[in-house]
This record gives structure tokens, sequence and C-alpha cells, in this order.
């Protein structure tokens, strides 16, 4: 589920006593594999825009004699889902708010699972898990707040993806009024 697939990958070649190995590494359909000759590397496989992409690691140990051992083994790296939404992103006091979810999951026939979080500074205000929350931004000072809407959302293999957007919340004006007299003839 990451954009790159990267891991790290230990052949353990057995012989008699006194043989040395080198070792060769491939990853297809593509991949990289370093570095690609000892016993240890790291495999970084691409990850699909879409489904799924089985990738077969392979190694071959050869001893100086030139007797070889190949092992391969298989890996399958998932499609990440795309969080986006829009959003208002300035408003005024007492303001209800309404994230519009924009995100695909990578996967056919896959749900998302969704987790907004909205925040002011460090204090988390509210949590939802549905596909489009309403929150109430409010200001009662006369400055202006900021509030940050997080959202993460998580396709059928449990690959997730992040995003946030913030939102300027503008304090209502204040206004007094003063007529001097409240009488007359």
């Amino acid at each position: 589920c990451l954009w790159t697939w990267t891991n790290t990958v230990t052949a353990t070649a057995q012989g008699p006593t006194g043989r040395t190995f080198t070792y060769s590494w491939s990853a297809s359909p593509s991949g990289t594999v370093t570095p690609n000759n000892t016993s240890s590397v790291s495999v970084s496989l691409p990850t699909p825009t879409s489904g799924n992409q089985l990738y077969t690691v392979t190694v071959v140990a050869t001893d100086q004699f030139g007797c070889t051992a190949t092992y391969s083994d298989t890996a399958t790296v998932w499609a990440r889902p795309n969080s986006s939404f829009t959003v208002t992103n300035t408003t005024c006091d007492s303001t209800t708010v309404s994230p519009v979810d924009g995100s695909t999951s990578g996967l056919t026939n896959a749900g998302l699972v969704y987790q907004w979080t909205l925040a002011r500074g460090q204090d988390t205000l509210s949590l939802s898990q549905i596909a489009n929350p309403q929150f109430l931004l409010r200001n009662r000072g006369v400055v202006d707040s900021t509030y940050t809407i997080f959202l993460i959302v998580s396709n059928g293999q449990s690959c997730p993806d992040t995003t946030s957007q913030t939102i300027t919340v503008h304090p209502d004006a204040k206004v007094t009024l003063n007529l001097g007299s409240t009488s007359a003839c």
C-alpha cells in the first residue's frame, strides 16, 4: 500500500564449510534491488495505480565452484486510495461546514473507511466516520481562528492515505447602537 513498497530481504545460502557465495537478485515485472550482489538487500516495488500487482523477487546464489541455487518468492502490492475533499476555506462564526468527499479507493468494488478529525491547534474537537460529515465552527473572539480538517481514508486492503485542509473562521462583526435620546415628541 505504500507509494513504493520497500523491504529488506535476506537470503541465506547453505553448503559445505568453506564455500563462499555471490548473489544476484531480480524483481519482476519491475522493481529495484540494491545493492544487487550481497545476501541482504533492499527491494523496492512500485505501487500500481489501481488494483494490485504481483511481483516475483528472485535470488541466485553461486558458490566459488559455479554451483548455483535459485529461490523466488512473491509479494502482492495493492493500490493506495487517494484521499481528497473540498470545503469552503473561509467562513464566519457559528457556520456549519460540510466537506465533500472526493476520495477514490484504487480498488475495484472496494469501499472506503473514513476517519475525519476537526482540530484547532493541538486540540481534537470532533471525529466522524461518515463520507460527508458536518462540523460547526465557532469564533467568539475578535481575531481570526484557524481550524484544520484531516481526512484519513483506507481501502479494502487497509491501505491508508491522508489529506488535510485549513479553514479560517472570522469573528462576527460587533455592533453597538447609541440613539442618544430614546424618547421624542
